[in-house]
């Protein structure tokens, strides 16, 4: 049993070829019970022909079913189950008819765990609202409470050629209708709002939701025609806040269809009166999340929202730790270091990757590298010169000899001698993939630039999110095997892809919390320990990784996150402390990055 929607279709999986042999393309359908009663309105079943003495292990999922202009029957995957182990049923010999009693979804072996589904053909689109957006004209207009509810609209030049392709999700109804663009039946469009009491998407209220003060407003949609896709927003005044008058629609904007290939954007909508008269400006931010194409998911296995550890986990920083800032026994981020960690029982290592300039993911933490200029003859001193590691070739970054140790920066020697394979500098992911055993766990954070509360970027001139994000997984589960993966990073949306783009591995949301050691980030989702868990809730993360700085000043926060469901990981230079890692662990906290 599970409630569903109006066009959702409830669907199972297994190891059999009757069940598709977990393959997402070859889902079954249930039917839906045709009992009115009230409890058999979300009942689901179906009748199989199983050989005898099977061995059947399966999985539910909720699912968009989808019809292409040739025929052919899809499947959408919105949500399935996701507990370690499938469902297993046992075939008898001696029994011609067997029943499998009635299940709730998600519920079996002690456990209930349901993920959202990935984006296997569908595009998914967020509009967000923040730093207050909203600006009428008028200053007695400004003072005013308003909701916002959005819509989705197919905004399409209508030929012979392509009714077919959309007349699955919409009726075109008279071809001579000026009723405007059709609304898009795909996808439901989801809110939720950065606070306690919004966080978690749901379905949208009659009027909208009212947005308050420096929220933070995020609408999210998933369509297969992102090209033809715009959206309607309708605004509504509160008069009063005893909620006893109905609130009145006031306005619209509209949202065109957006054909540029970047991830995130932005646009100043008018809004416009029922007079079809501008009488203020929304600005809306988007972001737009496309499927990872050459790889193949299956739904036998999913770690997304499974954490079976009942003790304390040790991660790696880097390896055995930072070794360019403070004396280590082994060089940072290099494929002995990971060695190190694990003979020295570590569970997890930690470290970060980019993309070198041919596009190989390497191990290092820092944006760029400070190599030295040799001395121009006028002066004894050699200049150093920062050079982003996205600029650079992965031969030329690995020709680098480490020349010295400085309290705050690595400098670099071009044509240096080579090191060892295992002690050189910027490993390929590959190298640690194969040098490193497999028992050994990866915490691989992706570092992608952010801005400052000052308006800095850590780095500029990088590549879009969406192809970054696809090459780096694309070599992730070229390599993983067996191994745990666990990613994370401090950007919100680096972490939104890695979520979405896959099916397997879990997600972290780095973030700095209260801090004097670091330059807060601009982005109101890095910006303290509630929204960072606000956001991980929104985006069903498995948890966050919270610096440790201001999680000691208030021990609360680590009941606070594990209340909420989340996992906590905790990093900072704090942790390099047995007392502090003890006290972390009396509390709870589930994962502990330090220097060994």
């Amino acid at each position: 049993m599970v409630p569903t929607s109006e066009n959702e279709v409830v669907c199972v999986t297994g190891n059999i070829p009757q069940l598709g042999n977990w393959n997402p393309e070859n889902v079954v359908s249930l039917q839906k019970h045709n009992v009115i009663e009230i409890c058999y309105s979300d009942l689901w079943w179906i009748i199989l022909d199983v050989p005898a003495n099977t061995e059947v292990q399966y999985r539910f999922c909720v699912t968009a079913p989808l019809e292409t202009a040739d025929g052919e029957k899809k499947y959408l995957i919105k949500h399935w189950e996701t507990n370690l182990n499938p469902r297993l049923a046992h075939v008898k010999e001696n029994k011609d008819v067997q029943v499998m009693g009635t299940a709730m979804f998600g519920e079996y072996d002690g456990y209930n765990y349901g993920t959202q589904g990935w984006l296997s053909d569908q595009t998914a689109i967020q509009l967000r609202l923040e730093n207050n957006p909203i600006n009428m004209y008028k200053p007695r207009h400004r003072t005013q409470t308003y909701s916002i509810k959005l819509y989705n609209i197919l905004l399409i030049l209508q030929t012979e050629s392509n009714t077919s392709g959309f007349s699955n999700y919409c009726d075109f109804g008279e071809e001579d209708s000026n009723e405007g663009p059709l609304t898009c039946q795909l996808s439901e469009v989801l809110i939720s709002v950065l606070r306690d009491d919004m966080c978690v998407p749901c379905k949208q209220n009659q009027f909208g939701e009212i947005y308050k003060q420096n929220d933070y407003m995020i609408f999210k949609s998933e369509t297969l025609f992102p090209e033809s896709l715009g959206f309607q927003l309708e605004f509504y005044v509160h008069d009063n806040c005893d909620g006893k008058n109905v609130p009145r629609y006031i306005g619209y904007s509209h949202l065109l269809p957006n054909n540029c290939n970047h991830t995130l954007g932005n646009k100043r909508l008018p809004i416009m009166s029922l007079k079809h008269k501008p009488i203020g400006e929304i600005t809306v931010n988007f972001m737009i999340a496309k499927p990872l194409e050459g790889v193949e998911f299956d739904m036998e296995h999913c770690f997304q929202s499974h954490w079976k550890h009942t003790e304390s986990l040790d991660v790696g920083h880097r390896g055995m730790g930072s070794s360019y800032k403070k004396l280590a026994l082994v060089r940072e981020n290099t494929v002995a270091s990971l060695c190190a960690a694990a003979q020295n029982g570590a569970d997890l290592v930690e470290f970060d990757i980019m993309l070198t300039k041919d596009l190989f993911p390497v191990i290092y933490h820092d944006f760029a590298v400070q190599v030295i200029r040799p001395s121009d003859g006028q002066t004894s001193s050699h200049e150093l010169l920062p050079i982003p590691v996205k600029d650079l070739t992965l031969r030329q970054l690995q020709s680098m000899k480490v020349l010295i140790f400085h309290f705050k920066y690595i400098s670099f020697n071009i044509n240096g001698d080579v090191d060892p394979d295992n002690l050189q500098p910027f490993p390929t992911l590959q190298q640690c993939f194969k040098g490193v055993d497999e028992s050994l766990g990866f915490n691989i954070e992706i570092k992608y630039p952010l801005q400052d509360v000052e308006g800095v970027w850590e780095m500029t001139g990088f590549m879009d999110h969406n192809t970054y994000i696809d090459i780096l997984l694309k070599d992730v589960f070229k390599g993983a095997g067996s191994r745990r993966i666990i990613f994370s990073s401090f950007d919100p949306d680096s972490c939104i892809l890695l979520q979405r783009k896959q099916n397997k591995y879990p997600v972290l949301f780095l973030s700095n919390g209260p801090t004097q050691r670091y330059k807060p980030y601009m982005d109101i989702r890095a910006q303290g320990y509630d929204n960072a868990m606000y956001f991980a809730l929104s985006e069903g993360f498995l948890g966050v990784d919270l610096q440790s700085e201001g999680l000691l000043q208030d021990l609360s926060i680590i009941k606070r996150v594990k209340d909420s469901g989340l996992i906590l990981f905790v990093w900072g230079e704090d942790n390099n402390d047995k007392e502090t890692i003890g006290l972390l662990k009396r509390h709870g906290v589930q994962g502990i990055i330090y220097d060994r």
